[in-house]
């Protein structure tokens, strides 16, 4: 029997920013497939792109009629207390 020695290379980890826009965009893809063609996101973004995709997560949430008052730089910023309420929102018009 012949054995190969197989090399497994780590994952390099995603940016916290990179899964939360990915998530963000899975989401309102799932509920409006029609939104997710407006995010699109890449890896090392400038912090300006980053405030730019922000804005565009931010204009879909409001046409789904998110109740909250949402900005930019709170999810940029990873502020979780805002993000929590964004992604349980969502999780209950996923569930709907």
């Amino acid at each position: 029997m012949l054995f190969r020695s197989v090399r497994l290379r780590k994952r390099d980890e995603l940016d916290p920013f990179e899964t939360l826009v990915g998530g963000l965009s899975w989401c309102i893809g799932y509920i409006k497939p029609e939104f997710n063609r407006d995010i699109v996101y890449t890896e090392g973004m400038s912090l300006g792109k980053k405030i730019a995709i922000s804005e565009k997560i931010i204009v879909c949430l409001q046409q789904m009629n998110y109740p909250e008052r949402l900005w930019p730089q709170q999810i940029q910023g990873m502020d979780y207390v805002a993000m929590g309420k964004v992604l349980q929102w969502l999780k209950v018009q996923i569930m709907d």
